[in-house]
């Protein structure tokens, strides 16, 4: 009962705050002034009176550190959310790269007054994550099989630091290339991650296919982004979209690999993406209420979220060597 009043309390503060990003202020009117002998003023042109409305202010996004569970420290930047209870969004790079591919991203969420709490953070060995739990330097260097847990523990301490002194209602988990794969291992460990997004996901790295770890989390809202050029994830895009139960796929005329550099050159993916979290945030919330007023099950789970459902499809596809 206290989890159905939770749930419905978040849902109404969810609603009111979309309601306030619709909503359009009003229309700016500039009049000519009077002269001394009465003359009517000239009716303002369409252009004066139909001023653009303001952007909202953007919220700060704040530099901060944390530590994996062996005690690597991790570099981050947080995006707050609005409420305690806003849906948590973790992101992770593509290996070789760093947090700031997610600069656009995060600049264009930080504007929205629909409250998504975000955590981007460099994994061990990139960007300012270069140290050690004793201080030696770190590089990312080859990656090899032995790296690849350390690389979820990266994952798991950003989901930790994002709940800290709050309550989020649910995790999404957003990964490029290498960071795909790592967001959907990590997924079916994690009940509290209710969405994903694929972007640029590979076929096999070191001994790590993305099709074994996106069979355990298939059932879960999946935003799938690609470039039709993009010859590393030609080869998987197709198998994991029959795969997903509850999945959408974005395709774009770019040969480009990887978020930072398929941002780049369309720049509509990160607008896509940005859709793509409001509308699952909306539907959960609406999904919330209902269950809440039926005492139903998790509003994630019991809820197709909109989106096209794909018939299972065997996890036999060949698995295909890449660089990432």
């Amino acid at each position: 009962m206290a989890r159905s009043r939770s749930l419905l309390a978040w849902s109404r503060a969810a609603r009111a705050a979309l309601l306030g990003f619709v909503a359009a202020p009003g229309l700016a009117l500039s009049l000519s002034g009077c002269s001394c002998d009465e003359e009517r003023a000239p009716a303002p042109t369409p252009s004066a009176q139909e001023a653009e409305p303001a952007m909202p202010p953007a919220r700060p996004i704040q530099e901060v550190s944390f530590s994996a569970e062996d005690g690597v420290p991790l570099s981050a930047e947080l995006l707050p959310g609005i409420q305690p209870d806003d849906p948590l969004v973790v992101v992770v790079h593509r290996f070789h790269g760093d947090r700031a591919e997610w600069k656009d991203l995060l600049q264009r969420l930080s504007q929205q007054t629909v409250g998504l709490r975000v955590v981007s953070l460099d994994l061990r060995g990139h960007g300012a994550s270069h140290r050690d739990a004793e201080g030696g330097v770190l590089s990312s260097g080859a990656l090899s099989r032995e790296q690849i847990p350390k690389l979820q523990r990266d994952v798991e301490a950003a989901i930790q630091f994002g709940k800290r002194d709050v309550s989020p209602a649910f995790v999404v988990l957003i990964g490029s290339s290498l960071g795909a794969t790592l967001v959907a291992q990590v997924a079916a460990k994690r009940p509290d991650v209710k969405a994903l997004v694929l972007i640029s996901p590979g076929a096999l790295l070191e001994g790590q296919d993305v099709y074994s770890a996106y069979a355990e989390v298939r059932h879960l809202p999946t935003l799938f982004a690609v470039g039709r050029g993009d010859n590393v994830s030609s080869a998987p895009i197709g198998s994991l979209k029959q795969m997903a139960k509850r999945g959408e796929l974005k395709e774009y005329d770019s040969p480009h690999h990887g978020g930072l550099q398929l941002g780049n050159s369309v720049p509509q993916l990160w607008h896509d993406v940005e859709g793509w979290l409001l509308t699952v945030r909306r539907t959960v919330d609406s999904a919330a209420a209902d269950a809440a007023d039926a005492g139903a099950g998790d509003p994630v789970d019991d809820q197709a979220d909109g989106m096209s459902r794909a018939p299972d499809a065997p996890n036999d596809a060949a698995a295909q060597a890449e660089g990432e």
